[in-house]
């Protein structure tokens, strides 16, 4: 009796530690295995779809351009741009036509850039009996665009430039013109009216002034350095009494050793007089 007493009591034993093995997960690797890899399934982080690339649009407009060439081509609206452009210039305005270019292009053409080309080419395609005197023409390169090289894209902007006799736009800069030896005092309405436009553009932006000084070539080598000087500091002065922070604009002269033209006539030194105001972005 004892005997079928202690049989009882193993099977007993091993059922319970049968039980106890399977609540545990560590004895039935069949069904440890299907939880581990539905586990391992959950904690994964899903796939994430593949990037699409945006398909390449080619571009629309009134003037168009083929890589690695300056000739314009006109679509629809270019009327419109054209007679738009002419008719809201005022009468103290030049057309200034920005041509871009891209890095990789081939210049073909005898202008410095195809930039400049491209410029040309439009004013001859738009204002064909225009004189070049009414139009300022520069070169700006851009960051390549997808598709460039396969299809027409846009690539000229349009600016209008102050051309005063006392003031002018020329590419990137302004010039203020003085006469003979002045120094201390701007006392012109066009250039009041110009500065106070730049310091109001100047409270919209972070961009920075650089201003030099020129004279012609009348007077010593020191007398002019200081009479650039102070040229470029009453310029200064005018827009920091008008807002402008000191320390956004830096004052520099280069005397008479940058002429604008020679100094053969008094109409060129007329010219030489001056600062030259640059925008820095």
């Amino acid at each position: 009796m004892r005997t079928v007493w202690i049989i009882i009591l193993l099977i007993l034993y091993f059922l319970l530690g049968y039980y106890m093995c399977s609540m545990q997960g560590e004895c039935c690797p069949g069904e440890n295995s299907a939880d581990s890899t539905t586990e391992k399934i959950i904690n994964e982080a899903p796939e994430q779809p593949a990037a699409v690339t945006p398909a390449f649009k080619p571009e629309t407009g009134p003037v168009l351009f083929r890589y690695n060439n300056a000739e314009p081509i006109l679509g629809d609206g270019f009327e419109s741009l054209r007679d738009s452009l002419w008719s809201n210039m005022a009468a103290d305005q030049r057309l200034r036509i920005v041509g871009q270019y891209f890095a990789g292009e081939t210049n073909n053409s005898n202008y410095e850039n195809l930039g400049i080309a491209r410029a040309h080419a439009i004013k001859l395609a738009l204002w064909p009996n225009e004189s070049d005197d009414k139009f300022q023409f520069a070169g700006e390169m851009v960051a390549d665009r997808e598709g460039i090289a396969e299809h027409p894209f846009r690539s000229a902007r349009f600016e209008y430039a102050v051309f005063k006799e006392t003031i002018k736009e020329i590419d990137n800069k302004a010039v203020v013109y003085f006469p003979y030896n002045s120094t201390r005092r701007i006392n012109d309405p066009d250039i009041e009216a110009y500065l106070k436009d730049l310091a109001t553009r100047l409270s919209k932006t972070d961009e920075k002034v650089v201003i030099t000084g020129h004279t012609c070539d009348l007077g010593t080598d020191a007398s002019n350095y200081y009479l650039g000087m102070w040229r470029a500091e009453v310029v200064r002065d005018y827009l920091t009494n008008l807002g402008v922070a000191a320390s956004r604009i830096t004052v520099a002269s280069k005397g008479e050793k940058d002429p604008m033209v020679p100094n053969t006539s008094a109409e060129n030194r007329k010219k030489n007089r001056r600062a030259e105001i640059e925008l820095i972005k």
